[in-house]
C-alpha cells in the first residue's frame, strides 16, 4: 500500500511527511533530514537555589500566527535548547520536583533567543496531613501560589495510623493548600 510517513525528532520537532509505497518485493527505506538552518532556538536554564535543575519538561507553544511548538527536557545542568519555526511563543515548564513554571513570552521571528531562564527559590517540601482518613482511598492535595497560580500537588499518600499524609516538593514561597476527596468533596484550605 501507498503511506505518508511521519515522526518528531525531540528538541527539533515534527519532520516533513514523506510518501512510501509497500508492495510485496519493495521495502523502502524512508530517510528524514533536519534543516536546522531553517529554525530558530530558544534556550535558557532552570536553576532552584543557585544550582541547575535537571529533568524539567519544557515546551513552547505558539502564540498570535504561529502555529505549532516544540518540547526538551533540561540535562545534568538544568540547560535547554528548543528548535522552532521563526514566530512567537510562550514557553513554560513543569517537572514533578519542582511543578510548574510561570510561563515567558518569547520571540523568534528574526533572531535566536537566548537566556529564557527560570532561578527559583530553594526546595522545600510541604507535608500534608489528613486525619482520619485511613479509610477514604482516593485523596488529593495541592498547593498553589495565589500571586502566580504555580505549585504542585499530590494523588500518592501513605497511611499514617488513622491518617494519611503527603509531601509536596516546592519552592520556598506561601502557598494557599487544597485537600479533598473526589467522592466528599474538598476538607479544607489552609494557607
Amino acid at each position: 500500500g501507498t503511506y505518508t510517513v511521519e515522526g518528531f525528532a525531540p528538541a527539533f520537532g515534527p519532520l516533513a511527511a514523506q510518501q512510501a509505497v509497500v508492495t510485496d518485493t519493495t521495502n523502502p527505506t524512508i530517510t528524514f533530514t533536519v534543516n536546522v538552518a531553517s529554525l530558530k532556538t530558544i534556550s535558557g536554564t532552570v536553576t532552584q537555589g543557585g544550582t541547575g535543575v535537571a529533568g524539567v519538561k519544557i515546551g513552547a507553544h505558539g502564540t498570535g500566527a504561529t502555529t505549532g511548538g516544540n518540547g526538551a527536557e533540561t540535562d545534568a545542568n538544568g540547560n535547554y535548547t528548543l528548535y522552532v519555526p521563526t514566530g512567537t511563543y510562550e514557553v513554560g515548564g513543569w517537572s514533578e520536583t519542582i511543578g510548574g513554571l510561570p510561563p515567558q513570552a518569547v520571540n523568534v521571528a528574526t533572531a535566536n533567543a537566548t537566556n529564557v531562564n527560570w532561578s527559583l527559590n530553594a526546595q522545600g517540601t510541604l507535608r500534608l496531613e489528613i486525619q482520619n482518613a485511613s479509610t477514604i482511598d482516593q485523596l488529593f492535595g495541592g498547593a498553589f501560589n495565589a500571586t502566580t497560580g504555580r505549585g504542585n500537588g499530590t494523588n500518592s499518600w501513605t497511611a499514617s495510623s488513622t491518617s494519611k499524609v503527603a509531601n509536596i516538593a516546592l519552592p520556598a514561597g506561601t502557598y494557599n493548600v487544597h485537600a479533598g476527596s473526589p467522592s466528599l468533596g474538598e476538607f479544607g484550605s489552609q494557607t
